[in-house]
């Protein structure tokens, strides 16, 4: 299920747009290839951590817009 849900994802989602995968270190090991191009935490994100990640998607969103209107 996990191999299917990240090749989705590298299948639909622009390059641009930030992703983040949290994983364990036995995930990671296992699907390394396909975690290629993802950001990858090994632990589980912050309050923090969130905030600055959705604010990072909020401008490729706004970025990808404005390139789409000009």
């Amino acid at each position: 299920m996990i191999r299917e849900v990240l090749q989705k994802y590298k299948e639909t989602v622009p390059l641009d747009i930030p992703i983040r995968v949290v994983v364990t270190d036995e995930q990671r090991k296992k699907y390394e290839d396909l975690l290629d191009g993802f950001e990858v935490w090994g632990r589980e994100p912050t309050v923090a951590d969130l905030d600055g990640f959705a604010a990072e998607v909020e401008a490729a969103d706004y970025a990808a817009e404005a390139a789409k209107d000009s």
